[in-house]
């Protein structure tokens, strides 16, 4: 696989500082996701790093009063949004809200009670939770996988490389938001994946807001793409994975759920994952998001305004 992904795939685009993503070298498969879970894997030092470099751009480019917003200021909301969800993973999920690092959470207030730590410094709790989001992105968008698609997607090198840049805009995003949609409705997921779920994560992909700009993903490339996504997702969800033998359906939904934040290049500019994503975690009742970023929200997107004062 090397060979296909090391040539343009590179470390800016796995750390995903910048609210684009162009990597014919993955696809858009590989963007993002790891920095994000790193994050809640790391220590809260690190994850107030994160928290002052998102603040400085919000207080760059936000005017107190204004009631008109710029990309650069519904970016640094989404980066809030996905510090929340990556402290929230980093701080024991079984904790109430309250008890989550109100620093990053941009509440402030009280100092934050940290969870019982194993020798690795991540209690057993999130370690499940974390894993549970790795396996699944590990499962879809291994070597083996993107090869499998990269290679098919067209008889040239560079013609490849066009369609897996124009694959790079939303489509894995848009994948997770289908196969969470897909579980939310399956009964008795990890017992056995029907295959008319394929066409349900198909329909998301191709019917995305997105999807015009893609000019290169034509009917044939999403079929190409979801065949093998699903495959693998398949696959990780019925054998071979212990640990999502053990878990339950809400909780698939939310892992796919936080894959497909964390893989989206740019969530402000991505309906379907503010939608179907990141608006059903803000919904839960363990707390996600902290209030301060629920408010931005409201401010921001119009999915959010139902919220009002209540967010």
């Amino acid at each position: 696989m090397a060979s296909v992904r090391a040539a343009n795939h590179n470390q800016s685009c796995a750390r995903a500082k910048r609210h684009v993503c162009n990597c014919s070298g993955c696809g858009g498969s590989q963007h993002g996701w790891e920095s994000w879970v790193g994050l809640a894997n790391s220590t809260e030092r690190e994850r107030q790093e994160k928290f002052a470099e998102i603040q400085k751009v919000w207080d760059r480019h936000h005017k107190p009063g204004s009631t008109r917003s710029n990309a650069h200021v519904r970016g640094a909301v989404a980066d809030f949004a996905r510090l929340d969800v990556a402290s929230w993973l980093g701080n024991n999920p079984g904790r109430d809200s309250a008890d989550r690092n109100p620093v990053l959470a941009g509440s402030g207030g009280k100092q934050p009670i940290s969870p019982v730590r194993g020798k690795s410094g991540v209690s057993q709790l999130e370690l499940e939770l974390i894993d549970q989001i790795e396996t699944l992105a590990r499962s879809m968008t291994n070597a083996a996988v993107w090869e499998d698609i990269y290679l098919n997607l067209a008889d040239t090198p560079d013609s490849r490389r066009a369609i897996a840049r124009d694959l790079a805009s939303h489509v894995w995003c848009d994948l997770f938001v289908g196969l969470s949609r897909f579980v939310e409705k399956c009964q008795n997921l990890l017992e056995k994946v029907p295959d008319w779920g394929k066409g349900i994560v198909r329909l998301a992909v191709s019917t995305a807001s997105n999807q015009s700009k893609r000019e290169l993903v034509t009917d044939k490339v999403i079929d190409l793409v979801v065949d093998r996504v699903w495959g693998a997702f398949k696959g990780t969800a019925v054998g071979g994975f212990p640990l999502l033998t053990l878990v339950t359906r809400e909780e698939a939904v939310r892992s796919l759920r936080i894959l497909a934040l964390f893989t989206c290049p740019a969530p402000e500019a991505h309906q379907e994952v503010r939608e179907h994503s990141l608006k059903p975690l803000g919904e839960e009742l363990h707390g996600l998001l902290a209030d301060g970023t629920k408010e931005r929200l409201v401010q921001l997107f119009p999915e959010w305004e139902e919220f009002g004062t209540a967010a």
